[in-house]
């Protein structure tokens, strides 16, 4: 797992975007599955990369750099924010739809 870079789970989420924005076309337990798995890939990468990140400046991930900063908080954002946010437009661009 030292090996992994910032493509690895931005490749990751990506491919989770792209099949959330296919699900919208139509329910499918597949894409569900595919793009949850695609989504805990790229947040088990993210936080192994910043597990790496923090044992090699020998600091806390916040401390090291503006970068780290920012991967933390895009780590907040996938774990935490970022589904709700784009569940939360979508509520509103489709009311009365569930988003399973």
């Amino acid at each position: 797992m030292v090996n992994i870079t910032v493509f690895c789970f931005l490749a990751s989420y990506l491919v989770a975007s792209v099949l959330e924005v296919i699900r919208l076309r139509g329910k499918s337990v597949i894409n569900l599955w595919m793009m949850k798995g695609f989504a805990a890939a790229g947040l088990v990468a993210h936080t192994w990369y910043l597990i790496n990140r923090a044992q090699q400046t020998n600091l806390p991930p916040l401390l090291s750099s503006t970068h780290d900063w920012l991967l933390v908080l895009a780590w907040l954002a996938m774990g935490k924010i970022f589904p709700w946010l784009f569940r939360l437009v979508l509520e509103i661009a489709h009311p009365g739809t569930h988003w399973s």
